[in-house]
């Protein structure tokens, strides 16, 4: 089922919350023109769409099997290509979902939802396996593809050291002065570019999300019509970079893409894979689960989940391809040991202004998020105290007392839970 996005939901950009100001009410203004312009291109424009039959979803958490991971695998080896994109949890702001989508030599594909949050224990075989698929997509003479760059986010997500930065290209910005909404000096966002070449709609109003939640159907305690909603937008974010991965880098003008059929787009050419750099035999047995009487994984795989990304200079576009390398990246230990000192020095200052307010021990934190951004409250951080407790950290003591009287006493009491 396509999503749609109520009309009583929009914002209405000349009431901004009285509490904003600054960049705040300017980012206000910014995402309420994304979704009233996101709600335009929805009544215009017929939804972006790919049958089912095209592909497959694969939600890699703490539940799923090792006969699947190996199934994913299989399919995997015979690809060269991918697409990928990520998520970050609305409230967190940290990174939760990784969408990889195969581009296969012929359909079905595989799009696999890496839920980050939801991994297997690290001590577990399970973990492993995940590990070493992982490794398998990211492996020397595979290429990515993302719409923006790729490389900033890894060296901005992945710890790494100095040494392991990779070099790469500083990509020109695509100019054109004939189409009316994009500038000279402005990347084309992924929704304008399938609006202009295909006349269709992609939607983006999910982009805000508890991404940290279980997606996986058979888990997952959000509503159905959230759920859907999500994995749509995670499905086809990543979808709609693979559909135009040829045109873009091959140049192809509208009519070529209008005649081309989705088995053409969304698959590798026998000719193009001939000339990728095949993976040798030596290098698959390194770092894939091996097919015997059970899957064997050796400790030693653990000690590297990606390598170095190196960027290849590309044309004039905004989708942007990366070779990955081999390269150490920094060891366990002294990742823990900087993550340590850096979470000590972030938390000295995270409860500095707070409001406690008491809370029957079934509240969610996510129910809790939830209320709070129903009453305007921007936290920085809540903790539930002995179950009975609930600490809301603030960012400033203005905010503090203003949202002391905004919140009311009983907020969180047995009484409302039901009652919500």
């Amino acid at each position: 089922m396509l999503p749609t996005v109520p009309s009583t939901r929009l914002r209405d950009p000349t009431k901004p919350p009285p509490n904003l100001s600054g960049s705040s009410l300017n980012n206000w203004f910014k995402n309420t023109y994304k979704q009233l312009q996101n709600y335009d291109y929805q009544l215009k424009y017929p939804p972006f769409y790919v049958p089912d039959v095209c592909y497959q979803v694969f939600h890699i958490q703490r539940f799923i099997t090792l006969e699947k991971i190996q199934l994913i695998v299989q399919h995997i080896k015979n690809c060269r290509l991918f697409s990928i994109d990520t998520e970050s949890d609305c409230f967190t702001r940290e990174l939760a979902l990784i969408q990889i989508h195969t581009i296969p030599i012929e359909l079905p594909s595989m799009i696999i939802l890496i839920e980050l949050h939801h991994l297997p224990s690290t001590d577990t075989l399970l973990f492993k396996a995940i590990y070493a698929l992982v490794q398998l997509i990211f492996k020397s003479g595979n290429t990515l593809y993302s719409w923006g760059p790729l490389v900033p986010w890894i060296e901005r997500t992945l710890p790494h050291s100095e040494e392991c930065k990779s070099g790469h290209y500083e990509s020109q910005r695509y100019s054109c002065t004939c189409i009316p909404h994009f500038g000279t000096n402005e990347f084309w966002s992924l929704q304008n570019a399938i609006r202009y070449t295909c006349n269709q709609f992609l939607d983006k109003s999910q982009t805000k999300n508890p991404w940290e939640q279980l997606l996986d159907p058979l888990y997952s305690t959000l509503p159905s019509s959230t759920l859907n909603n999500m994995i749509y937008y995670a499905i086809y974010d990543c979808l709609v970079v693979s559909y135009l991965h040829r045109p873009v880098l091959e140049s192809w003008n509208l009519d070529q893409l209008k005649q081309s059929t989705i088995d053409l787009l969304l698959t590798t050419p026998p000719s193009i894979f001939d000339q990728l750099e095949d993976i040798s035999d030596d290098d698959i047995d390194d770092n894939e689960p091996q097919t015997n009487d059970e899957l064997i994984i050796n400790d030693s795989d653990s000690d590297v989940l990606f390598n170095r990304i190196t960027e290849l200079p590309s044309s004039s576009t905004q989708i942007f391809s990366t070779k990955v390398k081999s390269h150490a990246c920094r060891s366990c230990q002294s990742r823990t040991k900087r993550n340590k000192k850096r979470n000590l020095t972030r938390r000295a200052f995270r409860y500095k202004y707070v409001i406690r307010r008491s809370i029957y021990y079934k509240y969610s934190m996510y129910l809790i998020k939830t209320i709070l951004h129903k009453l305007n409250i921007h936290f920085t951080h809540i903790i539930k105290h002995d179950k009975t407790t609930l600490i809301i950290g603030i960012k400033s003591k203005e905010l503090r007392e203003q949202y002391d009287k905004n919140i009311p006493l009983n907020i969180f009491d047995r009484h409302h839970y039901y009652r919500n």
